[in-house]
């Protein structure tokens, strides 16, 4: 009897053990400290080469948000720092996840981490996975704008506004009016500061100094913006939407100095004909740009854009 009764003391131990096992798993995916959120849905299923992975991040810190990281693996893809007009009241970031698998990450699962800091050195962390097979996405079907024409600030015939996805250009009285369509804006900034023909969002510093009502426009949208080493025959080359979403994956931090939005790729500078760059608009659409032509040194210029975007 003695021997039963251990017996069912052990398996009643083991039993609570697997339950506080499971139940601790649980409380340290679901439990932040105090004070600190981030909420989302993790991807579920498996992803093809290709296939972009988007979803929304909603991040609060009742003590300031002071950065808010991305990571793969152990390297920072994604870095919003305090000051970045994304952070709101200096305490709530909405923030748009896009990955799009490689080629390289065929038959792996990726791993991924959402750190958050606030202005105390609190931090909380949520990390989930991407699981990827090891087939391509099916082809998808892209659209193409060609010879579009913008003009620079000081340009009064010529708008500086374009909806990348409808190839149409806005002038300044049309994007007020509708800002949350506006992808990318033309100026001309000092070349001694390493700027000269500029694309940027409308929450970039640099349009928003030149542009100073943009400040005040709601609905700005958040286009992201990389460099490439596509040339003009490669842009011309791409009928696959999928080739798009590479480009962007494959891209490299635009060459630009400064702080808050700057740092998150939020313009493209020093652009010079022939030059192919990709970016990501807001609703997670992926596309690239050929600059056909330029004045860089003109601010009541004008230049002609290709434009190949996911439908």
């Amino acid at each position: 009897m003695n021997k039963i009764l251990f017996n069912r003391l052990s398996l009643f131990a083991i039993i609570a053990a697997l339950g506080f096992f499971v139940t601790s798993c649980d409380s340290e995916e679901d439990e932040l400290p105090e004070g600190l959120n981030i909420s989302f849905t993790p991807p579920s299923g498996q992803k093809a080469v290709g296939e972009a992975v988007t979803f929304n991040v909603l991040v609060v810190a009742d003590n300031r948000i002071e950065k808010f990281e991305v990571r793969r693996g152990t390297s920072t893809i994604d870095l919003i720092e305090r000051g970045d007009p994304l952070i709101s009241n200096n305490t709530n970031l909405s923030y748009t996840f896009n990955y799009t698998p490689t080629p390289d990450d065929a038959g792996r699962s990726i791993e991924f981490a959402f750190i958050l800091t606030d202005r105390n050195g609190a931090t909380a962390q949520r990390n989930f996975s991407i699981e990827v097979g090891t087939g391509a996405a099916d082809p998808t079907p892209l659209k193409s704008h060609t010879s579009v024409l913008m003009g620079a600030q000081n340009n009064t015939s010529l708008g500086s506004f374009l909806d990348a996805d409808n190839g149409n250009v806005l002038l300044l009285s049309q994007a007020r009016s509708n800002p949350g369509v506006v992808d990318m804006t033309y100026l001309v900034g000092a070349s001694a500061g390493g700027q000269g023909a500029v694309l940027g969002s409308l929450r970039d510093e640099s349009v928003v100094f030149v542009f100073d009502e943009v400040a005040r426009w709601s609905n700005r949208a958040d286009t992201r913006f990389r460099n490439t080493s596509l040339s003009a025959s490669n842009f011309v080359g791409i009928e696959d939407a999928n080739d798009l979403v590479e480009a962007w994956a494959n891209g490299t931090q635009p060459d630009n100095t400064g702080a808050g939005a700057e740092s998150s790729s939020s313009r493209v500078n020093r652009l010079q004909r022939d030059q192919v760059f990709a970016f990501r608009t807001s609703e997670g659409k992926h596309g690239l740009v050929h600059i056909a032509a330029v004045e860089s040194a003109n601010q009541a210029g004008q230049m002609t854009v290709n434009v190949k975007i996911q439908e």
